[in-house]
């Protein structure tokens, strides 16, 4: 993953309304609930609607063009969920799971987003035209607790934000540079509500008021614990977890206070290489995606961060340089019409039963 910037590299994962667009960028509407699990950092689902939820694991391969689906319990490929070059689709790098189910993928190659059936994979939209606001070499994206798109953006140091519900620019929610900001990666709403966001070119992870945008504090300090060029990062329980992608390991802070408490995934753990993403499954676990084309998806245990098992085998269905990964959910077709009439049906029919029985129940009887 090459950046024009400094010389090379890298990369980013999940939201809180109603609203959705089909293939004609008309509203559609959805049978299910999602929103945004900030505390874990970036997503998930709303447990209160649905319980007993399946996953997929989703992955960008960026040298494919592509977003890989694997089975979320034992990591083999099932399919390509967003075919290569679909909608434009180009070094894909963050993605996340809408408010509307829908899936938001970060299209590197041409500074957009890109908006995919989180049922089918079929493309729908360009979310957010290309170029616009000033996006540049974007690598992650989240919507924040009002609704609206957050999406980091490399190339000026800044933080771009747009409208949750059409995609247009509202304002640069972080200014270039603000606090020292320099190569902006992944981006979430941390445990406190406010902003944060790794720091690429100056090794450190930065802290912004999750309503106005103003500059806070460094979070982590740059280097702390040996921190080298931080990519994905993920707020689990009382803990910031950060890849430091010079180092190749996964740091552990105090989610409070930003302090560093040690190397979660110890340099090189499991054969960890170039790390990029980090997200936990539903059951638990710590899952890191190493980018190159020989590598894939490691699992660690979600407490210790012992290494338990290369979960996604390099190269599996055709994965390259493997950017970030979430587990979406699995959720149902919304029903067809005729299906949604029939049950009003049987409701009406119901109730007039019920209406007859209760005044068959009132009425007293003539002997």
């Amino acid at each position: 993953m090459l950046r024009s910037h400094s010389v090379w590299l890298v990369p980013v994962v999940l939201t809180s309304i109603g609203f959705g667009l089909n293939a004609g960028a008309t509203k559609a509407q959805t049978n299910y609930t999602v929103s945004a699990n900030f505390y874990d950092g970036k997503m998930n689902i709303d447990q209160k609607s649905d319980l007993n939820l399946s996953y997929r694991l989703l992955v960008n391969s960026y040298t494919t063009n592509s977003v890989k689906e694997y089975d979320a319990i034992t990591g083999e490929f099932v399919k390509d969920f967003v075919t290569s070059g679909s909608g434009g689709l180009g070094e894909p790098t963050g993605l996340t799971v809408g408010p509307n189910g829908n899936l938001f993928v970060i299209s590197f190659t041409d500074n957009s987003v890109k908006q995919y059936s989180g049922i089918t994979g079929e493309f729908i939209a360009d979310f957010v035209p290309s170029g616009s606001g000033g996006l540049n070499q974007p690598y992650n994206l989240i919507f924040g607790p009002n609704g609206d798109l957050f999406v980091s953006s490399s190339a000026n140091n800044s933080v771009k934000q747009y409208s949750g519900i059409t995609g247009e620019f509202i304002k640069d929610f972080v200014p270039s540079g603000s606090g020292g900001l320099s190569v902006t990666d992944d981006v979430t709403f941390g445990p406190n509500g406010n902003f944060f966001t790794t720091s690429f070119g100056s090794s450190g992870v930065k802290e912004y008021n999750g309503i106005t945008g103003e500059f806070v504090r460094d979070f982590v300090p740059t280097g702390s614990g040996g921190l080298n060029s931080p990519i994905g990062f993920v707020f689990h329980d009382d803990s910031l977890l950060v890849a430091s992608f010079g180092t190749d390991s996964v740091k552990q802070y105090n989610a409070i206070t930003g302090e560093f408490v040690k190397d979660f995934v110890p340099s090189g753990s499991g054969g960890l290489k170039l790390p990029v993403g980090l997200t936990y499954s539903p059951y638990g676990n710590l899952f890191v995606s190493g980018f190159g084309d020989d590598k894939g998806i490691k699992q660690y245990d979600g407490t210790t961060g012992e290494f338990i098992s290369d979960f996604v085998l390099p190269g599996s269905g055709g994965l390259k340089s493997p950017a970030y990964l979430i587990f979406a959910p699995i959720v149902a077709k919304v029903p067809e019409p005729i299906s949604v009439i029939g049950l009003l049906a049987v409701a009406a029919f119901a109730s007039k039963m019920l209406k007859r029985k209760r005044q068959e129940y009132l009425v007293p009887s003539v002997h």
